[in-house]
């Protein structure tokens, strides 16, 4: 199990973890993908609210069900370089606690409550044009290039239902992606 060939869930037993071999890992963290990383990452918005109609589709959620939405700036010298999403299905009693708070992955959230191993996650990158929120948001002036990196980010659990939903917006030009081609048969 330390070495990540075979996992536990609870209540369902213990599976050999299977390996893709001659892939290639991009790592998706912030900090690998900001070229010259950031400073600080404030609270924009937390709140517990009814799903728009993107979370609906994204999460599986009722309309009248809530969510726990997280809406982060990402600032490197006192500049915005992006704006990250955080959205969770939000069930009543169920306590939100001051490390639900601060800034981190969909998988840290997550790690108290699901093994990593249960955990399913699809990825999607676009580059989009900024609407005009996103532009006064994200304070891209009217000559700055509007071009904005879209990370769109989705959790399941092993029954492939919806655990959490994140959108990560970073200026096109502050962004790099580097792959490492992992060869497990050596």
């Amino acid at each position: 199990a330390d070495d990540g060939f075979v996992h536990t869930v609870a209540g369902k037993g213990t599976f050999v973890h299977l390996r893709s071999t001659n892939k290639y890992e991009i790592s998706l963290n912030i900090n690998d993908i900001l070229i010259n990383g950031y400073d600080i990452a404030k609270i924009y918005s937390t709140k517990i609210q009814k799903p728009n109609i993107n979370q609906v589709y994204n999460l599986q959620v009722a309309p009248n069900e809530r969510v726990f939405c997280n809406q982060w700036i990402i600032m490197r010298d006192e500049r915005i370089v992006a704006y990250d999403v955080k959205t969770l299905p939000y069930f009543q009693g169920i306590p939100i606690d001051e490390s639900d708070l601060s800034y981190k992955t969909l998988r840290e959230m997550l790690g108290s409550k699901f093994s990593q191993f249960e955990l399913k996650e699809e990825v999607s990158v676009t580059c989009i044009i900024a609407n005009e929120e996103l532009r006064c948001l994200m304070e891209i002036e009217e000559n700055d290039q509007p071009f904005l990196v879209c990370i769109d980010v989705k959790i399941y659990d092993s029954d492939m239902m919806p655990l959490a939903w994140n959108e990560l917006y970073i200026k096109a030009e502050e962004c790099e992606f580097n792959g490492e081609l992992i060869n497990y048969d050596e």
